[in-house]
């Protein structure tokens, strides 16, 4: 142990400052309101429970890197461990350092992680005095309750958009000013579907010039890339959307769509795809938004969940005037707008939050006499 701690801290075996409790089978219990943890949370609720009290659930098979804090009355299933008996530290301090510990490095299997008892015991952790992990827990807990507070604000805004949407995008509710009918069209009258050409999996690589989006990716960072020679010929070559066009997945989660920011990247053919509509009829923001409101599940054709040419071809929107259509376009964008400004803000949240426990968990800022 020849690690170099901070003034008045001691290393410390697990095993000397806690007890670690296993889970157990609950399919035997009737429903109740104490809840059962799995490593992912809380899976559904019982009428007994395992420990009551403050605790920390490190897992042992499957997700070994998540610690939860564990408060009250709970049951742990058999792949999540459960700690108690706290021995001259505080069980909020356990949960703070348990987070900065790296599980995977302990990981005793090859396929899916696991943890043992034994491994976790003899894990050794240097621990600040009783009074400096009180104030440790007290400022990281604050800024917890902060996050939590920010992500309930995103919930809440996200939950009015869809309210509104609901409304603006049917014509129940109206700005003032417009009173014209909206009209029903189907999607193969105002434009056309169209797609990119096939890429091949031996044309693709996991790193490289151009990303290639699949229907796992579409919105999200991509996992395969193509060369930009390949690019440059398939986008001159072939169909390309516009910039604005709204992308749209046809396999697996079906329906999902994406508005084409005009990067440089490709999309997997058939299984996504974009609408090549007129902007006379209707505009590419208001398709989008329109589109995020439709049941894709009640579209589809058939019994594998997919979605054909024919299936959006056939699809009835209910639109209005183009100065209608911009104008909730504009009125939800704004919505996205302020949600996308509080979800950066959060992630600055953790962020920081994370860079402060680098420093108060490792000692190098210390907080007994603040």
């Amino acid at each position: 142990m020849n690690k170099q701690i901070p003034e008045g801290w001691k290393l410390k075996k697990l095993k000397t400052i806690l007890n670690i409790g296993s889970g157990k089978d609950y399919k035997h219990l009737d429903k109740g309101n104490v809840p059962v943890y799995g490593t992912g949370g809380v899976m559904c609720y019982v009428d007994s429970y395992l420990y009551d009290g403050i605790s920390v659930g490190i897992g042992r098979k499957g997700t070994i890197n998540k610690p939860l804090l564990l408060q009250g009355k709970f049951w742990t299933i058999d792949t999540l461990f459960y700690t108690y008996n706290f021995k001259n530290v505080t069980p909020e301090f356990v949960y703070y350092k348990f987070l900065t510990v790296d599980w995977l490095k302990y990981n005793e299997a090859s396929g899916l992680p696991s943890l043992s008892k034994n491994t976790i015991e003899g894990i050794v952790l240097d621990i600040p005095p009783i009074a400096e992990q009180h104030k440790i827990a007290t400022i990281l807990s604050t800024w917890d309750r902060g996050i939590a507070q920010q992500e309930q604000l995103i919930a809440e805004k996200k939950v009015y958009k869809q309210g509104v949407m609901q409304q603006l995008l049917t014509g129940k509710k109206r700005f003032p000013g417009f009173t014209d009918q909206w009209k029903e069209v189907k999607l193969g009258d105002v434009g056309k579907i169209k797609m990119c050409k096939r890429i091949f999996l031996d044309q693709t690589s996991t790193n490289g010039e151009i990303p290639f989006f699949k229907i796992g990716t579409l919105g999200y960072e991509p996992d395969s890339y193509i060369k930009r020679d390949l690019f440059v010929e398939y986008k001159n070559k072939y169909n390309f959307p516009n910039k604005g066009d709204v992308l749209i997945t046809c396999s697996g989660t079906i329906g999902r769509c994406v508005q084409f920011d005009g990067k440089d990247a490709y999309f997997q053919d058939s299984n996504i795809v974009w609408l090549d509509n007129n902007e006379i009829v209707i505009t590419n923001n208001f398709l989008y938004k329109i589109l995020q409101n439709v049941n894709w599940n009640t579209l589809n054709s058939t019994t594998i969940t997919r979605l054909y040419t024919t299936d959006l071809k056939s699809l009835k929107l209910k639109i209005p005037t183009l100065k209608e259509q911009e104008k909730i376009a504009s009125f939800l964008s704004a919505i996205d707008k302020e949600i996308e400004i509080l979800e950066k803000e959060l992630e600055g949240m953790r962020t920081q939050k994370w860079g402060l426990m680098q420093q108060l968990l490792t000692g190098k800022v210390r907080v007994m006499n603040s």
